[in-house]
């Protein structure tokens, strides 16, 4: 069993999903908000900032761990 912390987003990496929120396209947007979950909670046209910061380490955790698992998937 993998401790707690392994699973917490680091502030970098919620550093960079912002900066990534901020420069992607509603589609783009839209896609994170439904891998993460929170489709119907916020919508996609809202910015990073103006997004709970609950929603947003939901998002950033869920994202990063799509990307583990996309790594390991694919080749």
């Amino acid at each position: 069993m993998k401790p707690i912390a392994e699973f917490l987003p680091t502030p970098d990496q919620v550093l960079a999903a912002g900066d990534v929120w901020d420069r992607t396209t509603k589609e783009a947007r839209y896609i994170l908000l439904t891998l993460g979950g929170q489709l119907g909670a916020i919508g996609p046209s809202i910015p990073w900032a103006d997004i709970p910061a609950t929603f947003r380490l939901e998002l950033v955790h869920r994202v990063y761990l799509f990307r583990d698992l996309l790594n390991r998937v694919l080749p």
